[in-house]
This record gives structure tokens, C-alpha cells and sequence, in this order.
């Protein structure tokens, strides 16, 4: 049987001299991104082949030829789809080239911004725009109550944070935070206290039900606006369902999609800031995506976890696989030893080591040293991972709690001082060569908003459908950008059995929390009833973080093998055609990875070129030591806590009377300073270095005159423990 091309649409076979050959080339996309190519071909021109062609080779046309054919390339031995382009033509032949599948959608995807995908669904409701917008915000309470499924998740963001900074008339200056937030809620109801109910665990309502005055900072002045009902609501999707909509629209299924199917992954989203997402009464899945490209955001999956997909032309199926996984388990090995023809030649090259970086463009997210390891060994490794508190102990106050302001490690000196974020790389820093990741997605902190912890995803405010008005002129807004950020969908958390201090229980999770983090905003692990608790973290170090669940295996393969391997295999080309470019090779009782396969098509007795990436370890190694976690230490130092009082206060102190700061005695107030303090390093005990803290202050029993000025100094001073 000789080789065919023929049209996929009709069948129609082109014209091509007896014994016609293809030469092609296979690609591993974890190496190359060129998909499969073939190279150029020629086609006699004939009548019937200018027929198929729409008379390429004529200059009188009309309208010029069709840009891309669909046809189906049969052998033998092989059947496979792809699409063919027209480069030229002349008297004499007809040149053009097929690229199969996947090596259009590389095309495709670096011109194709997400957003614009033909596809994208569009929600929508009957009835006046009123009605719709009423049954969208109950849909979406719906979805953020967790009483529907939906493609989205529902829970609050803070989008832009200003400070207005002024002098009163005594020059004191005074500060005012303004906030957009998207997906605003109701507080919680308080009792006459200033407690919360205990029967309240209900969901806060989403305050978009109603027209509101929403205070914004413009040109350094506070401008009231008047926004309609609907406005600054806007779900976040989830990537499982992107994914499954940029390869529906190439034609594609998913074989297989992890991001549905893992427990913890289908729970991620992606970020946005578009505050008038659902004002038409509509809700277009385009104004939930990032501004980016597809293959923007395919990079971007494959820099955070490692996934890449491969496309299957003929079943038109798309796998998607991490690393971790074809490293580490030998995806459906083939042995390959009887097609070789001589032995293989190897190529040693420089072996490296990998380094993930963080995106920390965002405030809150800059750290202190580039790795984890180097902030501990600051402060001696004495930390506990898994209490985020224990009981006060007035002799031991230093407690490591990672988790509130998104992991921000806070001690107070002189106010609360941000002393970094969780947001570390991970760079082990041997002496090797390095091989860069470079995450794109934004590393975004968790911070305090209406007393619950919320990701604050500072991006600006971004509009769609709507204009801004003052003083009945429109206005241009700084109009944001949407940049990639994911997180995880946790839900309504609640409040569980573990001990917490007693001003913790104002801070009710009764909300729908978010976060980068398999943890709570107090710091205890999240979990689910049936498998217990959740293990990944979108930070890069850690037992849960990213290098640990999705990376090590790639580090282990650069340190220790990928050497290029050139095989000469005498093979039949249905194997070539569909070997999974994913599938351990092996020959001679060796592992390889295939990364270029060279072969012509419909000559069965030529020799095909296999170049391959070995995947043994080679010794020597010690992963234990290279991908080591950092292992934590008991604390060795502690803050011994003295108070001076002001004669005023003592005065009242003598007379049985207790003093309150923020609805906290002071005594209260000390204990909650001490417990976020990190613990002295060893220098600070050796040099004897104290911190003091000033508290200025009014104070007054109730019944009697109040606001007596009055001052408290505590001095920290950093002792042993023995």
C-alpha cells in the first residue's frame, strides 16, 4: 500500500507519485514545545490536485487559497490526522507542509488570549435586567453557601487598599484604610458585648443585594459613589473547567484531567478583579479569566506544578501529566531492545539542580531572605510546625505562628512589624548549575478584613460593562489588568475543637475562606472527613509545598541523570505512531525518556533516530540530604516580659480597678503582643538586646470621669530557658 493524503472533510485522495515518503519528526512537549512536524512536501500539479487546492497556483483567483486543510495521512502501517498549509506553488509542483495536532494548537495558543476563546459559556437568566441580576446574586449566594455546584467558587477578596493620611489640628496624623473588596459580605451579628451569638454560624449575605454608597480613593481625595445592586460581585472559575474548555475548543477531550480528579486540585481557581462582572443580569465566563494568552496560561500550570499535556492525534484526547509522575513511575514501559540496530551513544551533560521562584510583585508578599532555611537560621530553627498556639505560659511566650496575614511571620517591636512573607524559593544552593523556574502566577497574602482572614489580591479594580460617574461625567478609571493568581476554594470554615485564646473566638469562619494554603488562618491543617487532611501548599517549601509534591523528582533527574542518549532502531512505524512520548523506553534493561524520535513514513525497511534522556539515578546521590525539609528545633530562648506603669494607673490598679484596650485588658493585650513575637535569636541573648514598647492610653472605671491620659512601657528581655 502506498502512502495517502487525502482531505478529511470528503475523502478526496490527493495526487502523489508512487512511493511517496514523509519524513517526520516526534516531539516530547516536556522538552520541546514544536509538537509533531513533518517536513515540506511536494505535490504534482495536477488537475486534480488543483481542484483540491482551489487552483493554488493560479494568480487570477478571486480570493486566495484556503489557509489550512484538514487530511488524514494513511500508510500501511499508520493512520494519522494533522493539518496541511500551502507554501507555494508553481508550473512544475505544489509545495506544502502538515503539522499534526498538536503543532497547530502551539500556534493557535500563543496568538489566542484566554479570554477570547470562542466557546466561553454564558450564564444567564430570563426576564428584565433587574430580575436577572436578582436570580444571579441568588445563584451565587447559592454557590457560596456551598448548596449548588458550579463551575466557580464564591468567597470575598480585597482588590485595592488606600490610606488616607492627613493631620488633625494638634499635627497628629491620622489614617483611614479604604478597601475595594470583591464579593463584600455582611459581618457577623455581635451581642451586647461585642461577642458573637452562639447559634450564629450562618453565612454572612453578599452586600451586592442592594444599591450602596461605596467610598473610594481618587487623586488623593475620598470620592462616594453610588453603585447599583450586582455591582462588585464576581466568582472566581475553577481551572479544572479552563482547562477543559481551551482543548474543547481545538476539538480535544481531556483522556484524563487531575485538576478535576485530585482531591485538593479541583478545589483551585483562578483570581480576578472585575467588580461589574454580573451588572448585565449575565455571567460571561470571559470576565473571570486572566488577561493572558492560552499558552500563557498553560506555561504557567506547567511552572507551578510541572504539567504538561500531550495530544494523541488520531483518538483527538489529550493527557495531561505532571513530572513527578513520569519520572517517578515509568508511565506503561516499552522495551525497544530487539529494534536496535547498533548500540546507543550517550552525551554527558552538565548536571543541574532547580530553583522555583516566587512571583512576589505583590504588596505583602516580599521576604526577608530568598529560602526558608536561611530566615530560620536567623532565629536557630526553634519553631513548631504544627502548633500555630499554645496555652500562655508567662515564662515561655514565643509561639511560631506562620499562618495569620498569609503566613506573615509578625513580631511586635515598636508596633507590628511584617518581618517577611511565607513566600520563600526554593533554592538548596549547591554547587551546581542552577535550572530556573520562574513562576508567573502571583504569590498573594492573606490578611485581616473584617476580622476574618481574606487573600488580599491588591490588582486594582478592573470594569467590563460599566462606566464610573462623578458629578455626572464619566470618567476613565485606572483601568487593572487581571494577572494570574490561583487559590484554593476551602468553604465555610468553622471554628473546630482544638484550643484557641479566648480573643480568638471573635474571628467566626463563617464565611467562604480562601487561600494559598492547605491551612486555616490560625495555622491548623485543613481537612476532610474521609481522607483526612489536605497536604499541598502553593508555597514552594515545606513537607506540603510545591517543590516537595510536584518538583523533587525533576531535581533528582537534573542532579543525577539526564544525559542525551542517540539510538538507531529499526522500528515499525504504527510503534512510532502511537508511542506515548510520556512512556519509559527501554533498552539494554535501561530507562529512558524519548524526546525526538526522527522517521519517514511509508518506508518501512529505513532506520529511525531516537534521541532519549536517561531517567536512572547515577551515583553518587543523597536525596534525603538534597531535598531536605527543614527540620525545627525546641526553643532554646525566650522573651521575659517586665510592665512599668504610670503612677495614674497605679493609682487605680491599687483601688481593684482593670483597664481595657480594644475590648482587651491590658494583661490581655500583653499576652496577644507576646504570643506573635518571634523568639530572640542567640544573638539577642548574648548581647542582651531588649525591646521596649510604649502604651499611651486613657483610662477610667466606667461609673467614674474616663480619659485620664495615662502610659504603660513593656520591655521584653531575651533570657534562656534552663
Amino acid at each position: 500500500m502506498s502512502l495517502k493524503i487525502k482531505k478529511s472533510s470528503s475523502g478526496e485522495i490527493f495526487d502523489l507519485p508512487s512511493g511517496y515518503v514523509i519524513e517526520s519528526e516526534k516531539n516530547n512537549p516536556f522538552f520541546s514545545q514544536k509538537g509533531s512536524q513533518s517536513i515540506s512536501i511536494d505535490f504534482p500539479n495536477s488537475d486534480h490536485n488543483r481542484l483540491l487546492l482551489d487552483n493554488a497556483n493560479r494568480l487570477d483567483k478571486a480570493v486566495k487559497p484556503t489557509g489550512a486543510i484538514r487530511v488524514v495521512v494513511e500508510t500501511e502501517h499508520s493512520q494519522q490526522a494533522g493539518v496541511m498549509v500551502i507554501n507555494s506553488a508553481s508550473a512544475q509542483a505544489i509545495s506544502a507542509s502538515i503539522g499534526w495536532d498538536e503543532s497547530e494548537m502551539y500556534v493557535h495558543m500563543g496568538a489566542t488570549q484566554l479570554r477570547d476563546l470562542p466557546n466561553m459559556p454564558v450564564l444567564d437568566f430570563p426576564g428584565t435586567i433587574d430580575q436577572r441580576i436578582t436570580s444571579m446574586l441568588t445563584h451565587l449566594t447559592d454557590v457560596m453557601k456551598e448548596t449548588v455546584e458550579a463551575d466557580y467558587y464564591v468567597f470575598p477578596i480585597v482588590v485595592k487598599k488606600d490610606v488616607d493620611e492627613k493631620e488633625d489640628a494638634q499635627g497628629n496624623k491620622i489614617s483611614q484604610e479604604y478597601f475595594e473588596v470583591l464579593n463584600d459580605y455582611e459581618n457577623i451579628k455581635l451581642d451586647a458585648n461585642d461577642q458573637p451569638l452562639p447559634s450564629n454560624g450562618a453565612m454572612g449575605e453578599l452586600l451586592a443585594w442592594d444599591d450602596r454608597i461605596m467610598p473610594r480613593y481618587m487623586d488623593s481625595e475620598v470620592i462616594l459613589f453610588k453603585v447599583p445592586r450586582g455591582y462588585g460581585v464576581s466568582p472566581f472559575i475553577k481551572v479544572w473547567r479552563i482547562l477543559e474548555l481551551i482543548f474543547d475548543n481545538y476539538g480535544f477531550t481531556l483522556s484524563q484531567n487531575p485538576f478535576k480528579n485530585h482531591r485538593q486540585l479541583r478545589r483551585l481557581v483562578v483570581l480576578n478583579n472585575t467588580m461589574d462582572t454580573i451588572l448585565t443580569g449575565r455571567l460571561h465566563y470571559r470576565d473571570m479569566m486572566p488577561d493572558m494568552t492560552v499558552k500563557g496560561f498553560l506555561d504557567a500550570l506547567y511552572n507551578k506544578f510541572g504539567m504538561q499535556y500531550f495530544v494523541h492525534s488520531n483518538t483527538r484526547a489529550v493527557s495531561l501529566m505532571f513530572w513527578r509522575d513520569v519520572l517517578a513511575t515509568h508511565q506503561s514501559p516499552e522495551d525497544f531492545t530487539r529494534y536496535k540496530t547498533e548500540p546507543p551513544s550517550v552525551s554527558y551533560t552538565v548536571n543541574k539542580q532547580l530553583r522555583l521562584s516566587a512571583n512576589r510583585e505583590i504588596e505583602g508578599a516580599a521576604v526577608r531572605y530568598n529560602t526558608f532555611e536561611e530566615f530560620l537560621d536567623k532565629y536557630g530553627f526553634q519553631f513548631s510546625e504544627t502548633n500555630a498556639f499554645t496555652p500562655y505560659n508567662p515564662q515561655i511566650t514565643s509561639v511560631f505562628n506562620t499562618q495569620l496575614r498569609t503566613y506573615l511571620m509578625t513580631e511586635y517591636y515598636k508596633g507590628t512589624q511584617i518581618i517577611s512573607s511565607d513566600f520563600f524559593d526554593w533554592d538548596k544552593k549547591a554547587d551546581l548549575p542552577c535550572e530556573e523556574i520562574k513562576m508567573t502566577d502571583l504569590s498573594v497574602p492573606l490578611n485581616i478584613y473584617k476580622k476574618h482572614g481574606v487573600l488580599f489580591y491588591l490588582t486594582g479594580i478592573k470594569h467590563a460593562w460599566s462606566d464610573i460617574s462623578v458629578s455626572g461625567e464619566n470618567i476613565e478609571p485606572d483601568q487593572k489588568t487581571t494577572k494570574l493568581a490561583f487559590a484554593f476554594g476551602w468553604g465555610n470554615t468553622k471554628l473546630q475543637e482544638n484550643p484557641l485564646p479566648e480573643f480568638v473566638t471573635a474571628f467566626r469562619f463563617n464565611y467562604f475562606y480562601a487561600s494559598q494554603d492547605n491551612r486555616d488562618v490560625w495555622g491548623r491543617f485543613i481537612s476532610d472527613p474521609l481522607y483526612g487532611r489536605y497536604d499541598l501548599s502553593l508555597t514552594c517549601h515545606r513537607e506540603d509545598g510545591l517543590f516537595n509534591r510536584f518538583w523533587k523528582e525533576y531535581d533528582a533527574f537534573l542532579r543525577h541523570s539526564n544525559f542525551e542518549v542517540t539510538a538507531k532502531l529499526k522500528i515499525p512505524e504504527n510503534e512510532i505512531i502511537r508511542l506515548n512520548m510520556f512512556q519509559t523506553v527501554f533498552i539494554d534493561f535501561q530507562p529512558f525518556l524519548p524526546e525526538t524520535i526522527r522517521f519517514k513514513q511509508n518506508k518501512p525497511e529505513e532506520i529511525a533516530e531516537f534521541r532519549l534522556r536517561t531517567m536512572r539515578l547515577y551515583e553518587p546521590f543523597d536525596l534525603a540530604s538534597e531535598h531536605a525539609i527543614p527540620v525545627y528545633t525546641p526553643q532554646l530562648y525566650f522573651w521575659e516580659i517586665t510592665i512599668v506603669v504610670s503612677p495614674v494607673e497605679q493609682h487605680w490598679i491599687d483601688s481593684g480597678y482593670a483597664y481595657y484596650i480594644n475590648g482587651m485588658s491590658i494583661e490581655e493585650y500583653t499576652m496577644k503582643i507576646a504570643m506573635f513575637m518571634l523568639p530572640p535569636t542567640e544573638e539577642e541573648y548574648l548581647n542582651h538586646l531588649t525591646r521596649t514598647m510604649t502604651l499611651n492610653y486613657t483610662i477610667g472605671y466606667p461609673a467614674s470621669d474616663a480619659g485620664i491620659p495615662s502610659w504603660r512601657t513593656i520591655t521584653f528581655t531575651p533570657r534562656k530557658i534552663t
